[in-house]
């Protein structure tokens, strides 16, 4: 049976949300977005933009009112206006950041999510976010943090929020990710975020895809996914043993200005479809952004611009 999808649009865009509805034909039920960690207006920068409900409420203003699930991203770590940590991952396992995060369940229920499901920290075993893990010892620090977040964020009143754990996956680790799971008590459910895109040049003969490939250079490289140390067999395994269900809060083709994307592949498509349906993927979120956030990035994840994943996503989920 194949769970939920829904679809991350970019920031506060809800007119990219139906967009996607209207080309895929798909019954999108949920809509992913993400907290800032960085972001300032007018005195609110950092922490304080989160904590201050008019300004969290203009960075989620479009989406008050439809009756989407949320899924949000939500940071460990905040930066000061000079870009500088206002915090440590230590001190957000010694509690020192409760207050925060209890203001921030409380201005999300008040705006109308307290239902939502947030990811904290996530993709903490890659090296791109300030909450990253770089060994054992931070790993039972993250894990630490994340339990004091989930207590404080559950003992607000009307809350009733789910925490996604949320590695990127696919990384190479010199320290033990279990060490970073914070328990099933504080776990509702497991993911990875999947993106069409490879390294290996023994699949392509120039070293990269070129923003192009085969049926079976895509396949090659799905199956790097599936087998990768840290790969989607992997999540599969770990969560049958924690008993969670999986979810896919990220996931998408996609070109790149250093040619590594796949470009095009309504391959990927169909065997992302495939493994959510024989895995029970409970929920998935297609992330597509808008052409602001893909310039800066270098990446073009918008599907309109992959007329063949498009008619693969709308045969597959439509």
């Amino acid at each position: 049976m194949l769970g939920a999808l829904g679809v991350y649009a970019g920031t506060n865009n809800q007119a990219g949300v139906d967009s996607f509805k209207a080309a895929t034909g798909a019954n999108v039920t949920m809509v992913g977005a993400v907290l800032p960690w960085a972001a300032g207006r007018g005195s609110s920068i950092g922490w304080d933009y989160l904590t201050t409900r008019s300004t969290l409420q203009s960075w989620l203003s479009s989406y008050v009112g439809p009756n989407e699930q949320m899924v949000l991203d939500l940071p460990m770590v905040a930066l000061d206006g000079s870009g500088n940590p206002e915090n440590t991952m230590a001190q957000g396992a010694a509690g020192d950041e409760d207050g925060i995060f209890r203001e921030i369940a409380k201005n999300l229920v008040a705006l109308g999510f307290g239902s939502a499901i947030l990811r904290p920290g996530w993709e903490f075993d890659g090296n791109w976010y300030p909450w990253s893990v770089a060994s054992d010892a931070d790993a039972v620090t993250y894990a630490t943090y994340w339990r004091k977040i989930v207590t404080v964020m559950r003992s607000v009143q009307g809350a009733h929020f789910q925490f996604v754990w949320s590695p990127a996956g696919f990384q190479t680790l010199s320290w033990n990710i279990d060490d970073a799971y914070p328990g099933n008590a504080f776990v509702n459910d497991v993911s990875f975020d999947v993106y069409d895109w490879s390294w290996n040049s023994t699949i392509f003969p120039s070293g990269d895809p070129d923003n192009t490939a085969t049926v079976a250079q895509s396949r090659a490289v799905f199956h790097e996914l599936l087998n990768d140390p840290e790969g989607l067999d992997w999540l599969a395994t770990f969560a049958r043993t924690h008993d969670k269900p999986i979810v896919i809060p990220e996931w998408a083709v996609d070109s790149r200005s250093d040619g590594h994307g796949l470009g095009d592949d309504p391959t990927f498509i169909n065997d992302m479809y495939n493994w959510f349906v024989t895995n029970h993927v409970a929920w998935s979120i297609y992330f597509t952004d808008n052409a602001g956030d893909n310039s800066k990035q270098g990446i073009n994840f918008d599907l309109m611009d992959f007329p063949r994943s498009l008619a693969a996503l709308r045969a597959d989920f439509g």
